[in-house]
């Protein structure tokens, strides 16, 4: 594993870790009391370092592609059941932190449904469950594209299907595809990270613009981080939705 996957993965699972055992809490109560290290107990009752199902479910996507070689959709789907049904991939081997979605979709897809026909489809099925889960893939693709060079459609695709297996609908999957676009400027580009993130965003506004894709509006407020970056604390709803908020 090399510099980036490790920085990647361990940066994953470090901040999952601070944020679990204050998952819930409101925004004042972090104001007033803000998470600067790892800590324990509090809202799972869990010891310092535990992870969560962000972690679990991107270390079994990991060891999906290590082992696979490749994104194999199926493959995936097994080790979530694994995780959701036997605790694989958790700290202590038992799952005390799945999404409703995310839960619906493994018992759906243990129920028969193909890997990519699991995950919810309506607008009330969104959420951050693929979006948390998704960055091995984009590391991995962007691997691909950059040697391979394979183009932004399939890359998008892939990414979309990825996010599909728990939350199939258009604005979970933008969420991820913006995610990519991200990852590949800040990792590909030079420059300042805010400079790399805005390339980031402006490759993805422009290829999801090209595609006539109405949902990104949703998504209008991240057009310009300079701007975005002073919206009134107010203004941001912190739930586990995807933009929901617009």
């Amino acid at each position: 594993m090399n510099n980036i996957w490790k920085s990647g993965i361990y940066g994953l699972i470090i901040g999952d870790a601070m944020g679990v055992p204050v998952e819930f809490s409101t925004r004042e109560e972090r104001e007033k009391n803000p998470i600067k290290d790892i800590t324990g107990y509090g809202t799972y009752n869990q010891p310092e370092g535990t992870w969560s199902d962000d972690s679990s479910m991107a270390l079994a996507t990991l060891a999906s592609i290590k082992d696979k070689g490749k994104i194999d959709y199926k493959d995936i789907m097994d080790r979530f059941h694994d995780w959701c049904m036997y605790g694989e991939y958790t700290p202590f081997g038992e799952v005390f932190d799945i999404g409703i979605a995310t839960s619906r979709a493994v018992m759906k897809y243990s129920n028969g449904a193909g890997p990519l026909e699991s995950g919810g489809k309506t607008e009330w099925d969104n959420g951050n469950g693929s979006l948390m889960r998704i960055l091995p893939v984009c590391l991995y693709l962007f691997e691909q594209q950059k040697s391979l060079n394979i183009s932004d459609d399939e890359v998008i695709d892939i990414v979309h299907n990825c996010s599909a297996l728990t939350h199939a609908h258009i604005r979970s999957k933008l969420a991820c595809g913006i995610y990519y676009f991200l990852i590949r400027a800040v990792l590909g580009e030079c420059g300042e990270l805010t400079e790399r993130l805005q390339i980031g965003i402006d490759d993805a506004f422009e290829y999801y613009g090209k595609n006539n894709e109405n949902e990104l509006g949703s998504y209008n407020r991240l057009t310009l981080l300079s701007e975005f970056k002073n919206t009134p604390k107010e203004l941001i709803k912190s739930n586990r939705i995807c933009c929901i908020h617009t």
